[in-house]
């Protein structure tokens, strides 16, 4: 489990996924060369749609304070992540999996959390165990292979999103 590659990676995918701008990703990724995309670019990211992300953070903390959601708990800590509190992300994600342990997104998240770490491609089975057409977890678990030096495990998972997300110039891109 040893680190090869700037973590900002996962957090650009983890942004641009999470507002809906793969697209965005794609780009950026061709420009700058999978896996690096400059950290400058994600701080102008997260400039640009901080009014949404402060939006969906409030949203997600009025809910938590009314009731008992892990969808609430799983998208405050999708937000925190984003804006850089990881420790306050992963107490989300794990609350929200205390919650609703069968919640495949939330599991996702935690394991994309930072690729490096030996529990990610624990969480991204286990998230895809829960939900086989959740074609990010394929992604993230594919990236986190790689890292390990496990090539064949990582192919057989870039398919796999290719499989369900055949406009994913990113995973064709790993392939």
């Amino acid at each position: 489990c040893s680190p090869t590659y700037p973590m900002r990676q996962a957090t650009a995918i983890g942004i641009l996924e999470f507002l809906g701008h793969g697209e965005k990703l794609e780009a950026l990724s061709a420009r700058f060369g999978w896996p690096f995309i400059p950290e400058y670019e994600l701080e102008f990211f997260r400039k640009l749609h901080h009014v949404e992300l402060k939006e969906v953070l409030a949203t997600a903390q009025d809910e938590i304070s009314t009731e008992r959601s892990a969808r609430a708990h799983a998208a405050r800590g999708r937000i925190r992540r984003i804006l850089g509190d990881i420790s306050g992300a992963v107490q989300d994600l794990r609350r929200a999996l205390d919650i609703d342990p069968n919640y495949a997104a939330a599991q996702a998240w935690l394991g994309e959390l930072d690729l490096t770490r030996c529990e990610a491609e624990r969480s991204l089975s286990r998230a895809i165990e829960l939900d086989a057409e959740f074609g990010w977890a394929y992604l993230y678990r594919g990236a986190c292979r790689l890292l390990r030096g496990d090539a064949r495990g990582a192919q057989v998972d870039l398919e796999r999103l290719i499989a369900l997300k055949p406009e994913s110039g990113l995973g064709r891109l790993l392939l």
